[in-house]
């Protein structure tokens, strides 16, 4: 369901608000986020520091060029 969701975003991003990037937060020991977002077509682009918290995410970019209909 959450790949389903995750696709029907990237489409909407893509082709109605004609964005070329999105990126992507979530916690570094959230292997079921990190999987979506792998399948979905983001890549790994490191970590930031949220900054309310200080925690340490996994950030991830996809570019919607790529991104199929």
């Amino acid at each position: 369901m959450a790949t389903e969701a995750g696709a029907a975003l990237l489409l909407h991003a893509r082709d109605d608000l004609h964005l070329a990037r999105l990126a992507a937060v979530t916690a570094q020991e959230n292997a079921a986020s990190i999987r979506v977002l792998q399948r979905l077509g983001f890549l790994d682009a490191g970590t930031l520091v949220w900054p309310d918290t200080g925690e340490t995410c996994a950030l991830f970019d996809c570019y919607l060029s790529g991104v199929v209909g």
